[in-house]
């Protein structure tokens, strides 16, 4: 009997230590799989307790500007939370990669840019036309605006079929002698001088370059005296030494050529355009180019919409800082950017 017992509590004891094994085996197996007890925090500060981040964008994007580049949301997320001084360096050799020199030099087109001559120059063509019975069009607008004028003219001719039936020199002769019935009252494009006076200030230096010829331009500036004053030198049609107007890149390369100081090379320079022949012509000669399109005539070309600097829809969205150049003073007064 006493053997029995024995070996029950012998048996009972066995399954004691199993179990006992088995608990201190499980909680061997919790405290590798559970932390320790959190009992301090840290906190980063920016973009988390303090919403600095826009910012900083803010401060890179001025600070950028005034050496010509652009601070992109990629460049803020490769250096963001990186120190100050290695995220510079980053920052720096990035911009030195992809980006285009600063802009020093400015290049105007003068119809339907500076001045709002373009629906003037519709009505002239279409009351010339309506003499030999043919209508101008908006698509006979868009092919040769910009254009010098005899070869804009010729081309006019040829599409209407008058080529060989009237002469450019009698058609030119029949379109300037109306000019000066309309042209004189012609206005200046909204934030044009605002924009040229900016730069005025600041000795930048400025240029018009416009396919119209002398006797032309003096008609239709009459009555901006200002923006003559304002404006160092202008290169006409006609001038003897561009080879090819419009769409062709000379005009714009003579105009760099005569500016004193030059420019250190083409990509320098800004073109404003309206024209899509202007547009042409100022990438074929590597000049940055912004288009302030007249929606009534013109469109960006399409065959080099991606070399188009910037599309704007009138000088008061252009902001300067944005291609390096000294920002408006206002702007800077009143906080904007």
């Amino acid at each position: 009997m006493l053997i029995r017992l024995f070996s029950r509590i012998t048996n009972l004891s066995s399954k004691c230590v199993i179990r006992s094994v088995r608990y201190a085996s499980e909680t061997s197996t919790m405290k590798e799989t559970y932390p320790p007890k959190v009992t301090h925090v840290i906190f980063d500060l920016d973009g988390l307790l303090i919403d600095t981040e826009p910012l900083f964008v803010e401060v890179n994007k001025r600070v950028m500007a005034k050496y010509g580049k652009e601070y992109t949301i990629d460049l803020k997320r490769l250096t963001m939370g990186m120190s100050q001084n290695p995220g510079t360096e980053l920052l720096l050799e990035k911009m030195k990669e992809t980006y285009p020199p600063k802009v020093t030099h400015v290049i105007f087109d003068l119809d339907g840019l500076l001045i709002d001559t373009e629906p003037l120059f519709v009505e002239v063509n279409k009351r010339v036309m309506a003499k030999y019975g043919k209508e101008y069009t908006i698509d006979l607008k868009r092919l040769t605006m910009g254009m010098s004028q005899n070869p804009g003219t010729e081309l006019l001719l040829e599409k209407v079929g008058l080529k060989g039936k009237v002469s450019v020199k009698d058609y030119v002769a029949e379109y300037d002698a109306l000019l000066p019935e309309l042209l004189p009252g012609c206005l200046m494009m909204p934030g044009a001088m605002r924009f040229i006076r900016h730069l005025a200030a600041h000795n930048i230096p400025r240029a018009i370059c416009t396919g119209s010829p002398d006797s032309e331009c003096k008609v239709k500036l009459r009555n901006h005296k200002e923006l003559t004053d304002l404006i160092p030198f202008m290169v006409r049609g006609g001038d003897p030494e561009i080879g090819s107007g419009k769409p062709a890149p000379d005009c714009f390369l003579v105009t760099m050529k005569r500016f004193d100081p030059k420019p250190a090379s083409a990509a320098n320079v800004v073109v404003f355009e309206d024209s899509p022949n202007g547009v042409r012509a100022a990438v074929a000669a590597g000049m940055r180019t912004v288009m302030i399109p007249d929606p009534r005539f013109s469109t960006p070309p399409e065959e080099i919409k991606d070399r188009i600097t910037m599309v704007l829809r009138n000088f008061d969205e252009f902001k300067p800082e944005s291609l390096g150049l000294p920002p408006y003073d206002s702007d800077l007064n009143n906080n904007k950017f």
